[in-house]
């Protein structure tokens, strides 16, 4: 039995990745309410030093929630992975293949929306999700995605290159 399998995923950052993220951002806002609340410095002053630590802390808050899930689906429009509002598709006339790969961090140089040193090849990587699917594009560029269900997400997306897929096996 073969049929194009479909994938929808969200590979989550660890739980206390989450929570330092949190602390953090609670943190530069308990610093900016402790800055304001100074009686001995005059208003303006305090808000001028307050201010930096408010945008820092919200950007620290809003980054963290962008880069906390990544969303990957595939279906017959194609893959898209990413990162909050950092997301692309791959359309599935591109993909050349896909394989089920362990993901070397060294390679992109960390872990989040990445590229390669050679800034040819893409990442969509969660820390310390180790797993994922390296997906090549004719042409020779390759993006991977980490994943927590490699071996579906790579029979996925070898569905849309047009490759047979055995649905019963997965």
């Amino acid at each position: 039995m073969t049929a194009q399998i479909r994938h929808d995923e969200a590979v989550l950052a660890p739980r206390w990745m989450t929570w330092v993220g949190l602390a953090l951002a609670t943190l530069t806002g308990l610093v900016a309410v402790s800055t304001l609340r100074d009686a001995s410095v005059p208003l303006a002053e305090r808000l001028w030093a307050a201010a930096p630590v408010l945008v820092a802390g919200f950007a620290i808050g809003l980054i963290g929630l962008a880069f906390s899930r990544l969303h990957v689906h595939a279906g017959p429009e194609g893959v898209r992975a990413g990162f909050g509002p950092f997301a692309s598709t791959i359309q599935p006339e591109a993909i050349e293949s896909a394989t089920a790969e362990h993901y070397r961090w060294l390679r992109f140089g960390g872990w989040g929306l990445r590229w390669s040193w050679n800034m040819r090849d893409r990442a969509y990587s969660v820390p310390f999700v180790r797993e994922g699917v390296t997906i090549r594009l004719h042409g020779g560029r390759t993006v991977f995605l980490s994943s927590r269900q490699p071996e579906h997400l790579a029979a996925a997306v070898d569905g849309l290159a047009g490759h047979r897929n055995d649905v019963s096996a997965l």
